[in-house]
C-alpha cells in the first residue's frame, strides 16, 4: 500500500446465507486521508454491507480490507480510529442516557475527561443537542439519537468517519452545522470520510469522490467534477428566432443536432470549434439568437440515468 493511502477494499466478496449471489462481488476501492467520498447505489446494491465490513461488523467472504496497512480481521485494534454513524441508531442500549455513552467512549478512545466534556458541550450546543444528554436513549426520536450518534462518532476526532445514510432524519439547519464540521475536519485533520446517501441532491454539495454501486459491483469511481465532465452530454443548446433557416444552415454545415422545441442541441468533439461554426451561421444568414451555451447535466439527473440503466 501507499503512505496515502488510508482505506484499501482487495478484492472483497461478501454473500449471506441462504442467498444466491453474492451483495458485494470483487469490490476494489482506495481511499486516502482527507477524501470526501460517497457511496452511491439502489436499494440492495450493497452499500451498507460495504460500511459495516469496513468497521468491522460484518466479515467479508473473500478478500480483504486494509486500514493504514492493517487488516481489520488480524489487527482489530485499528478500528479505534473509526467513528460510524448508521442510518437507524438502533443499537444504542434504551436504558442509558448519551452521557453515560459519552463516558463509556471516552474509555474506549482513552482521552480525559476534560477534553470529552469540553467537545460534548461544544456540539451539543452547535446541534441544539445539549438536553438530550440526560434523557433516555429510549426516550429520544431517530434524528435526535443520529444527532448524539454524530457526537459519540466525532468524540476523539477519528481519523476515518463512515456515515450510512446518516442525515436521513436530522434537522436541515443541524445537517448543515455538521457538514460544516465534516469539511472542516477534512481539510485541518485530514480526517477521511465515507458515506452513503439516497439524498442525490446532497452530492452538489458534499463529497468530492463518487462511487456507484450496482448489484454489489463498483461500476463507477471517480473525481465527482471529473465524473460531470466524462459524461456530460457534449452539445451545444441553440434557441434562435428564424428556427428553420438556421436548421438548414446547419444542415450545409454539415453539423450533427436534434431538436427538443424549442432547443437545438448541436453536438460536438470541439466546443471552440464548433461556436465559431455556430457564430458564423448565425452572421452570414442574419439570424436572431436568442441563447447559445454548452448543455449541463445535473450530477444528480447524471447519477439517477446511471441507476436506471
Amino acid at each position: 500500500m501507499q503512505n496515502a493511502q488510508i482505506i484499501f477494499f482487495e478484492n472483497v466478496y461478501k454473500k449471506y446465507k441462504k442467498s444466491n449471489h453474492y451483495a458485494v462481488n470483487n469490490l476494489v476501492l482506495k481511499l486516502e486521508k482527507g477524501d470526501f467520498f460517497a457511496l452511491l447505489g439502489p436499494n440492495g446494491a450493497g452499500k451498507t454491507t460495504t460500511l459495516h465490513m469496513l468497521i468491522g461488523s460484518l466479515k467479508p467472504t473473500k478478500g480483504k480490507i486494509w486500514i493504514k496497512g492493517e487488516d481489520i480481521q488480524v489487527n482489530t485494534n485499528i478500528k479505534k480510529i473509526i467513528g460510524f454513524v448508521p442510518a437507524e441508531p438502533s443499537f444504542y442500549p434504551k436504558n442509558v442516557t448519551p452521557n453515560e455513552l459519552f463516558m463509556l467512549k471516552k474509555e474506549l478512545i482513552g482521552i480525559n475527561k476534560e477534553e470529552m466534556e469540553n467537545f460534548v458541550l461544544e456540539k451539543g450546543e452547535k446541534y441544539q443537542a445539549f438536553y438530550l444528554f440526560s434523557k433516555k436513549i429510549n426516550e429520544l426520536s431517530t434524528g435526535e439519537r443520529q444527532k448524539i450518534g454524530f457526537i459519540l462518532a466525532m468524540l476523539g476526532k477519528p481519523e476515518i468517519l463512515v456515515l450510512d445514510e446518516a442525515f436521513s432524519h436530522i434537522d436541515s439547519l443541524s445537517r448543515k452545522k455538521i457538514h460544516e464540521d465534516l469539511n472542516e475536519y477534512r481539510k485541518k485533520d485530514k480526517t477521511t470520510i465515507i458515506f452513503s446517501t439516497h439524498t442525490l441532491a446532497e452530492l452538489e454539495s458534499y463529497g468530492e469522490k463518487i462511487g456507484i454501486l450496482n448489484k454489489g459491483r463498483l461500476i463507477i469511481s471517480m473525481n465527482k467534477k471529473e465524473l460531470v465532465e466524462k459524461y456530460n452530454p457534449r452539445v451545444i443548446d441553440v434557441t434562435v428566432k428564424e428556427k428553420e433557416r438556421f436548421i438548414e444552415a446547419l444542415k450545409e454545415e454539415g453539423l450533427d443536432f436534434f431538436l427538443e422545441d424549442p432547443i437545438i442541441h448541436i453536438k460536438y468533439t470541439d466546443l471552440e470549434a464548433t461556436n465559431k461554426k455556430i457564430i458564423k451561421i448565425i452572421y452570414e444568414n442574419n439570424i436572431t439568437l436568442f441563447s447559445l451555451k454548452p448543455s449541463q447535466i445535473s450530477l444528480e439527473k447524471l447519477i439517477t440515468d446511471f441507476f436506471e440503466k
